[in-house]
């Protein structure tokens, strides 16, 4: 998203005529800020710290609103017998192009979106340049790309292209290919119900995929009744430097390797993100904190993964009813002097002493889950129990600082072992989308993260 700046006229939905001057600055990096000159009520010192919605009208005609503004700063001051008043909101969300009168208006038929690198993950190049009529002419042609579409959960996905003229003049033509993704309900569906039940998974789907955060570079949606397109604007906490093209190497898989396949694809992403959501939060929740320290990043993986084989295989010692009689017997022998404090203690781990370790689900993921991919894994862990081992033994040192044997302490081989865990958690997800033995030992093999480490294992 492009930074900019709006000035104009400010006001709440049910107060018009209590207009109010300031400009309106986005930094797509760290949101947006409106400053007034003045307040939006009357009296001096007298201010609002929430507003749900804020409307706008700029000096060049254009109809805004701010969804759910925080008050940052309000200030009142007398000087020379005269007063001011000044107060700043940090609104989490921008609509330009329509008034919303509420926030239970905010329904829309369709949402379209370009995030960064999206035009890599389509690897797709429509321009041919003939330069077959040099030094007189040279022609360059387009041919737009099918689109690809879905329906998922009464909801149209569909991956398409625009082409748009950046600039062109007397010297210089340049033309952009744009990858768009547009969402489509059956019905309108309100704003927050589109963006965190749909959008979120669209973004972590193609994050997963592309091998990197990505971050909305254009996000417009048509509401009913409203001619003209929206357009959308937020924190997306995006980087201040690009990052630049993305080589399909990078990438985990591209646009052609589900394209024919894209449908379903899309179908099991959606299912399995109900189970696995606590594994996919630890999972993007790393990927998009690239300043995140390694023994962190370690701790968040482990979990990761043990609580991805919890999640989809479940993993007990015994059936419940078995165990709960050893429960029952277990906590029947225990002393009465115990402290209250050390009983309940005791009490939960007897509880919980039926589901497996993390090693025991590290090894079963390695050796069951992954089983088709044991020339892979030779090459990136190793002998599984002793890569098991050192996972369970790092993760306890790294939880209670106490020195556990088979460890690892240095930050740069405890970074090693999590990009290691991250491959291993990757391979997991694509077995969970469907994809065959043979793809998967492909996309990984050719993976330029999987081949740095091996190289380094």
């Amino acid at each position: 998203m492009e930074s900019f700046e709006y000035n104009g006229l400010w006001w709440f939905p049910d107060k018009p005529d209590n207009q109010v001057s300031g400009v309106l600055r986005l930094d797509s990096g760290y949101g947006a800020n409106l400053e007034l000159i003045g307040s939006f009520v009357p009296g001096f010192g007298k201010q609002v710290d929430y507003a749900p919605i804020i409307h706008g009208f700029t000096t060049n005609a254009t109809k805004i609103t701010l969804w759910q503004c925080q008050a940052i700063r309000n200030f009142s001051s007398v000087k020379q017998g005269n007063s001011f008043t000044s107060s700043t909101f940090a609104p989490l969300y921008l609509f330009i192009g329509h008034h919303f009168a509420s926030s239970e208006d905010m329904v829309f038929e369709s949402l379209s979106i370009n995030y960064s690198n999206l035009e890599d993950w389509s690897g797709i190049n429509p321009f041919e340049v003939d330069y077959g009529g040099l030094p007189a002419k040279v022609a360059v042609s387009y041919e737009r790309p099918i689109e690809i579409s879905a329906e998922v959960n009464n909801v149209s996905i569909s991956f398409h292209h625009i082409l748009k003229t950046l600039n062109q003049s007397v010297s210089e033509v340049s033309l952009n290919q744009i990858a768009i993704l547009s969402v489509r309900p059956h019905t309108p569906l309100h704003f927050d119900i589109l963006m965190k039940d749909i959008v979120y998974d669209l973004r972590n789907f193609l994050s997963l995929a592309i091998g990197q955060a990505i971050y909305p570079q254009i996000i417009a949606g048509s509401v009913p009744e409203v001619d003209n397109e929206v357009k959308i604007f937020y924190a997306s906490g995006q980087p201040a430097k690009s990052s630049g093209i993305q080589h399909p190497r990078n990438m985990l898989f591209s646009l052609s390797d589900i394209s024919n396949n894209f449908e379903q694809i899309l179908k099991t992403w959606f299912e399995k993100s109900k189970a696995l959501d606590p594994v996919f939060e630890l999972y993007f929740g790393i990927l998009y904190n690239s300043s995140m320290y390694p023994k962190v990043e370690f701790l968040l993986l482990a979990q990761a993964l043990e609580a991805y084989h919890r999640r989809i295989h479940k993993g007990f010692y015994l059936p419940k009813k078995e165990y709960t009689a050893v429960a029952k017997a277990l906590k029947a022998v225990m002393p009465d002097e115990l402290k209250s404090e050390l009983k309940k203690n005791l009490d939960s781990r007897i509880d919980m002493g039926n589901e497996y370790t993390l090693i025991t689900r590290l090894k079963l993921i390695l050796n069951e889950v992954l089983k088709p991919y044991r020339a892979q894994l030779d090459q990136l862990i190793g002998d599984i129990d002793v890569f098991a081992g050192t996972v369970k033994a790092t993760r306890n040192y790294l939880t209670h600082h106490d020195k556990v044997k088979g460890a690892i302490t240095d930050s740069t081989e405890i970074y090693v072992y999590a990009q290691k865990m991250k491959v291993v958690l990757q391979m997991c997800f694509l077995v969970e989308l469907g994809f065959s033995p043979e793809q998967i030992s492909k996309m990984i093999s050719q993976s330029r993260t999987y081949q740095n480490l091996i190289m380094h294992t």
